[in-house]
């Protein structure tokens, strides 16, 4: 059986996705119109049941560029509570040992990879990186980045886990965002 849907986790990262409009993209594509196509979770199309189930696509941005055409950017997007950030790694789903289906990790088809820290309370991503979805694939591939498998046993997941250091120094990092708790203003390296 597929990891069953949770309406909790579903208003979680969408309440996640509107904070990364509000201060993530636009210190990604600084000084440029960014306009969202958010794929649902729920499948009720085509188009979407291709892009999220099939490719792990939750969000096409249409960055204005200055071009005849905004240039199209498909963004996975992860978003855990505070209580993870302690950890400093990146996780994604391996299989689902449950269906025998592969999961996150192999339909990684985005650009880029947005996984970050959303705090309720503040309504606000507290640190966040960008990967190059791509580039981190070669380097998994290639063995030019450590990570460690675990299993998820509650819903029968194998992920891989990854130090941030160890994503910043295999290159595949965009943009690492960080909230400043005190003055609750945004440093981007």
């Amino acid at each position: 059986m597929s990891t069953p849907f949770s309406q909790d986790n579903a208003a979680f990262t969408d309440r996640a996705h509107m904070a990364a409009r509000d201060h993530l993209y636009p210190s990604l594509f600084p000084q440029s119109r960014i306009e969202y196509d958010r794929v649902t979770s729920v499948k009720t199309n085509n188009r979407h049941a291709i892009l999220d189930g099939e490719l792990a696509i939750d969000v096409v941005l249409h960055v204005d560029m200055q071009l005849p055409k905004p240039m199209q950017f498909t963004v996975q997007e992860r978003f855990r509570k505070t209580q993870y950030q302690k950890f400093a790694d990146l996780t994604i789903t391996e299989w689902n040992h449950a269906t025998g289906l592969p999961s996150e990790l192999h339909k990684l088809a985005s650009d880029l990879f947005v996984y970050g820290y959303y705090d309720e309370r503040m309504h606000a991503l507290t640190e966040a990186l960008v990967i190059y979805s791509a580039p981190l694939k070669r380097a998994l591939v290639s063995k030019q980045i450590m990570f460690e498998r675990r299993l998820n046993t509650r819903s029968n997941q194998s992920f891989i886990t990854i130090s941030f250091d160890a994503l910043h120094e295999a290159g595949v990092v965009a943009l690492h965002y960080k909230m400043n708790p005190v003055m609750q203003k945004e440093v981007v390296k």
